[in-house]
């Protein structure tokens, strides 16, 4: 039996600060193993740490120990059917101007999405894709 290959992705935090390792798949023989240090979590000064998550509080993520919230193992498409679904989307630029419905089919279209819900907090409150 031939397994599919995934991907990895790592969401970490120290203290108040998050972060997310780049996505590692599993067929790469020449990837480098993923790292998670504090310096690529935690801001080097306060002005970063403002600007990262107000109220953060710096000196106490410096001495957090570290908390993995979140380990995303996703099935990667094998390579015929991502050519057969790039195929089918159509055009791979949508035309500008298009309107919010448009814009949502093309993504949806474009990343196969069959059934997706945003939670209500998420919703957008003014459309992205408005010529307005």
């Amino acid at each position: 039996m031939v397994s599919r290959p995934i991907s990895l992705v790592v969401i970490y935090s120290y203290g108040d600060f998050r972060a997310a390792t780049k996505a590692a798949r599993s067929d790469d023989t020449a990837a480098t193993p993923i790292e998670i240090t504090r310096e690529s979590c935690v801001p080097a000064n306060k002005v970063v740490a403002f600007f990262s998550n107000p109220f953060g509080n710096l000196d106490a993520a410096r001495q957090a120990p570290l908390r993995i919230d979140n380990a995303l193992i996703t099935p990667l498409p094998s390579q015929r059917s991502a050519t057969c679904r790039r195929k089918a989307s159509g055009p791979r630029n949508p035309s500008k101007g298009a309107s919010a419905r448009n814009g949502q089919a093309l993504f949806h279209e474009r990343f196969q999405v069959r059934e997706a819900t945003v939670a209500p907090e998420l919703q957008p409150r003014s459309s992205f894709f408005d010529d307005s």
